[in-house]
């Protein structure tokens, strides 16, 4: 194996790939002195077919560029012509996600009892073991597709099924264990909008039922008992400016799937404004008929985000909702605080008062995020929750996330 200097340009352009790099642009490959190896390699990193006669092109120019040409003030890494290279559009993964927390969190008070997704405490269990699949948009074209499909199995799966409808996931249960399909949906894009129709995850509220995607094991009690966790209907997203982005659709109520049920049927909407590159605010609310809920339905959800510096992070949300029919009436207050110690460790704080039917609850969560590396976290957190007359209580958890 020798290692040589390849001119970039020769073979990239032979490819197809890419017309306007310069000349002077290198990358260093170790290759045999077999030109049906260098052939073989090449076609493995650029997709293409490097014919035996655009090999000794390549050498051809290596071996009559003069000296200079070889050592280039911006040289062109493995890494970056590989990103160059045409790529799938089609994206497949997912992730683990087991956990331990010492006791079943509010409002659940038995074990699997399904009002909260922490509500099978005292061993480890596999919270969500997540697939997905997905194909990105492209830019290359003026009009382009989405489509992404979801399927988890754990102990959150129950929680994330169409539950509020008769539901196309809901008879997949084995005890407290389950499978579920939050999200099946289509998305046409074409400039700053795009149109999408299926099953997918609410636009309400800060944390996620995702677990990557939370800094906590835990959730709050408002984004459990006062929030929507999926929608079936159509959603289009424009982007007026680089600052602001308008949502607004119709949804068949909350947390139902491919049906309309109890005549379900609800606006979903809003705004997302960036005031500065340090300062999000978003408002999204639902109006209309939740199915399972209750009609005359308002909701809402406000989200400030604030980078105060490189290390400092605050977040605050408030939500509400008010039934009619029903008489439900919800508000929320949720605070976070998050500090970034280093490049793998995050120290974060959750304050947060909620109130339902005028019954107060109170909960206090820190604890910490540990990242070795971009596919592995390992959260720990103590919270502390206070309720009407005599309810208080500690919990301690812990969980790793390992994506593929």
């Amino acid at each position: 194996m020798y290692k040589r200097h390849l001119l970039i340009t020769t073979f990239i352009t032979a490819c197809g790939l890419i017309q306007d790099l310069s000349a002077q642009q290198l990358i260093y490959f170790e290759f045999p002195h077999s030109i049906a190896a260098r052939q073989f390699q090449l076609a493995s990193y650029f997709g293409c077919d490097i014919q035996p006669s655009m090999a000794r092109e390549v050498e051809q120019s290596i071996s009559e560029a003069p000296t200079a040409a070889l050592v280039p003030d911006t040289a062109t890494t493995l890494e970056t012509v590989q990103e160059m290279a045409p790529k799938s559009p089609w994206d497949f993964g997912g992730w683990l996600a087991t956990g331990y927390h010492s006791k079943s969190l509010p409002l659940s008070r038995n074990r699997g009892e399904g009002r909260s997704f922490n509500d099978v405490p005292g061993n480890f269990n596999v919270n969500q073991l997540w697939f997905y699949a997905q194909r990105k948009s492209q830019s290359s074209g003026p009009v382009d597709w989405e489509f992404r499909m979801d399927v988890v199995y754990g102990t959150d799966a129950q929680k994330t099924q169409a539950f509020g409808g008769n539901g196309w996931d809901n008879a997949f249960d084995n005890g407290v264990y389950g499978w579920a399909i939050p999200q099946l949906y289509l998305e046409i894009s074409k400039g700053d909008f795009s149109f999408k129709v299926g099953h997918f995850f609410t636009l309400i509220g800060y944390e996620v039922v995702a677990t990557p995607d939370n800094f906590f094991f835990s959730r709050s009690l408002t984004m459990f008992n006062s929030e929507p966790f999926t929608h079936s209907g159509f959603l289009s997203t424009y982007r007026l400016s680089d600052e602001l982005t308008l949502y607004s659709g119709w949804v068949a109520g909350w947390d139902t799937g491919f049906e309309v049920n109890n005549g379900g049927s609800m606006f979903l909407g809003g705004f997302s404004n960036d005031f500065s590159d340090a300062i999000n605010f978003t408002y999204i609310a639902t109006i209309g008929d939740t199915g399972s809920r209750g009609a005359e339905t308002y909701s809402h959800s406000l989200l400030l985000t604030v980078d105060i510096n490189d290390s400092w992070q605050y977040v605050a949300q408030s939500d509400l909702l008010s039934v009619d029919s029903t008489g439900e009436d919800d508000v929320g207050f949720n605070q976070y605080l998050f500090y970034d110690l280093n490049d793998k460790w995050r120290w974060g704080n959750r304050i947060e008062w909620w109130k339902n039917d005028g019954i107060s609850f109170w909960e206090y969560t820190t604890g910490l995020n540990y990242r070795p590396n971009k596919n592995t976290i390992l959260r720990t957190e103590l919270r502390y929750d206070r309720g009407p007359t005599t309810f208080d209580q500690t919990t301690y958890g812990i969980d790793a996330i390992v994506k593929f």
